[in-house]
């Protein structure tokens, strides 16, 4: 027979922490341009609430007055700021350092649809997103690092028309992308190494025909993309490593006609490309190291055939497997 024991019942406490109260956030006073007109609002500066559990969730309103702008190094660091953020629809420009390491958010980030602004390193190193990040229209810029070391988004990211200009290193590392990069018709500059890292992105890269400048580094080690890189009919200069470590690009290359100089190490180690088109009728300056040998030995290079003979002069050029194309 079993003795019967005393029965114990077992109880669980559950601790959730409490939705932030307006009273949790410090803020002053700012003006907008709306319409030709300034008009009086909110400006976020810092946080001095509990802990979050699930969501922080920064008001759309203080004392009747709409927030526009979370200040520059508003939540640096905030522990405190744990879950998915919840950004006020009103918001139109996000700091520089506003969030940085701020390692407790979470989720996928939706920036508001009004946002035209996001300072330099905004976003630096929140390593803890996942998901897709989504950018409004009508963002202008991506400034310097805004989103650098922000390695657990996923899917796809598309750069809005209006954006003209990434920053340098404004998504450097951020590797877990793993969708399409796409960039779009307004984009006039990328800066140095704004996509250094991003070893997810697959499929195509095309830049668009409005990018007059590609700084060094942009692309480096991008190793995911798995299409054919098309440039922009814009570029006169391809910078040093550019597209260095993007082994997945493959197929047909071509140069635009505009083109007078390709920097060392610029198509180094992008061994799926199988044929260059190179439009310059006269040929661009280049580098030993501009490609990887295969290039020198295996791909065939096409020129403007009123051109050969002026490439098969060149001290570079002359090594690739050369052939006129009208």
């Amino acid at each position: 027979m079993h003795e019967n024991k005393p029965y114990h019942p077992i109880f669980f406490i559950v601790w959730i922490a409490p939705a932030q109260k307006v009273e949790d956030f410090l803020y002053d006073s700012c003006k907008v341009l709306e319409n030709g007109v300034y008009i009086s609002g909110i400006e976020i500066t810092g946080y001095e609430g509990p802990a979050t559990n699930t969501e922080f969730v920064i008001p759309n309103e203080i004392n009747g007055k709409k927030v526009y702008s979370i200040a520059d190094i508003a939540f640096v660091s905030c522990e405190e700021a744990v879950g998915k953020l919840i950004l006020p629809n009103t918001l139109r420009k996000i700091g520089s350092l506003a969030f940085t390491n701020c390692k407790g958010l979470s989720g996928p980030l939706n920036i508001p649809m009004n946002v035209t602004e996001i300072g330099s390193f905004a976003f630096d190193d929140c390593t803890g997103f996942s998901g897709e990040l989504i950018l409004p229209e009508g963002l202008e810029k991506i400034e310097e690092y805004a989103f650098a070391y922000c390695s657990g988004f996923s899917g796809q990211l598309k750069i809005p028309n209006t954006v003209t200009e990434i920053g340098s290193g404004a998504f450097t590392d951020c590797k877990g992308f793993t969708g399409e990069l796409i960039l779009q018709k307004g984009l006039r500059k990328i800066e140095d190494s704004a996509f250094y890292g991003c070893s997810g992105f697959t499929g195509q890269l095309k830049i668009p025909n409005t990018v007059t400048k590609i700084d060094s580094n942009a692309f480096y080690d991008c190793k995911g993309f798995s299409g054919e890189l098309i440039l922009s009919k814009g570029l006169s200069k391809i910078e040093e490593e550019v597209f260095k470590g993007c082994t997945g690009l493959g197929g047909h290359l071509v140069i635009p006609k505009g083109v007078t100089s390709i920097k060392k190490w610029a198509f180094y180690c992008c061994n799926g490309i199988q044929v260059i088109q190179c439009k310059a009728t006269t040929p661009p300056s280049i580098c030993y190291n501009s490609f990887d040998t295969k290039f020198k030995f295996e791909a065939k290079v096409f020129v403007p055939k009123t051109s050969l003979e002026r490439y098969k002069k060149d001290r570079v050029w002359r090594l690739f497997s050369l052939e006129g194309q009208k």
